[in-house]
C-alpha cells in the first residue's frame, strides 16, 4: 500500500577499493549472506539490500536513518566531509521510489554535479 513517507539520515560510502561494481556487489552479497540466482548479485542487491543500500553513480552507499515517519515531499541532501550524504526525505512512495527520491534530492542540491 502506497503513503507518504518522511526520512532522515545518512548515506555512508562503502570502500571496496580495485572493485568493479560487479563485484562490490558479489562481496556485498556475499558479506550479507544474500541468495543469489544465476550469479546476478545486481539482483539480489535489488531484492535485499532494498533500503539498507543504494547505488548512485556506480557507487554503493549504506543508508542509516535518523527518523522515518509518514507526512509530505520535501528532497534534501548535504555532502558532509567525510564523503557521506546526510539526507532529508519526504514523499509518497506511490509516486516514486526511495531511490527516485534520493537521486532529486542529490539533483536539487548540486551533489554529483
Amino acid at each position: 500500500m502506497s503513503e507518504e513517507e518522511f526520512c532522515v539520515g545518512k548515506l555512508i560510502p562503502l570502500e571496496f577499493i580495485g572493485f568493479t561494481l560487479d563485484e562490490s556487489l558479489e562481496k556485498l552479497a556475499n558479506d550479507n549472506e544474500w541468495e543469489v540466482e544465476d550469479n546476478d548479485f545486481m539482483e539480489a542487491f535489488e531484492e535485499n539490500g532494498y533500503r539498507e543500500y543504494i547505488i548512485i553513480k556506480d557507487k554503493i552507499y549504506k543508508v542509516i536513518y535518523d527518523n522515518k515517519d509518514s507526512y509530505d515531499s520535501f528532497f534534501q541532501a548535504t555532502k558532509n566531509n567525510d564523503g557521506s550524504i546526510s539526507f532529508i526525505l519526504k514523499f509518497y512512495n506511490g509516486g516514486c521510489s526511495f531511490s527516485e527520491a534520493i537521486e532529486e534530492a542529490m539533483k536539487k542540491n548540486n551533489i554529483f554535479n
